[in-house]
């Protein structure tokens, strides 16, 4: 009885064969995964602008007064609780009831303007590199007579 078999030529030439298949398809996998990771991180810093600008002009529409505590910290008063914002380089801390949110926004330029010599913020922009983040708040004249007589 004759046994069929492969030649050792035979198998040389198909683990060959089998290794620029298997080799192939990790590069494939390879630079499929490295461009995944960059479109998520892509999408994890737009979400992250996208949050801290909804957040930031949500609070400044709701204080009834902004406050210049420093000059790269600002204090928000609502109705029923304080907010208050800490611009650094490179993030912004959101402290609100005790917690505090951290967005890591990179800021090149902060600048405050405040009302006449009190400590009422009027006009607030924020640069970074990519995008200009501007306020203006306009107290009624509630506030003005509050602020004149030191309500």
């Amino acid at each position: 009885m004759k046994f069929r078999a492969f030649t050792l030529l035979e198998l040389m030439v198909g683990i060959i064969i089998s290794g620029f298949v298997i080799g192939t398809a990790y590069g494939v996998l390879m630079f499929s995964n490295q461009h995944f990771n960059k479109a998520r991180s892509i999408k994890t810093a737009m979400l992250s602008h996208y949050e801290f600008t909804a957040i930031l002009y949500g609070d400044l529409e709701t204080a009834s007064k902004i406050f210049k505590e420093s000059d790269n910290r600002i204090r928000l008063e609502t109705n029923s609780k304080e907010i208050s914002y800490q611009f650094d380089p490179d993030k912004t801390l959101r402290t609100r009831s005790g917690f505090t949110d951290t967005f890591y926004i990179e800021l090149d330029h902060i600048r405050l303007e405040t009302l006449r010599q009190s400590p009422l913020i009027n006009d607030l922009e924020l640069t970074s590199e990519k995008e200009t983040y501007s306020f203006f708040k306009t107290y009624g004249a509630i506030a003005a007579i509050e602020e004149d007589y030191g309500y």
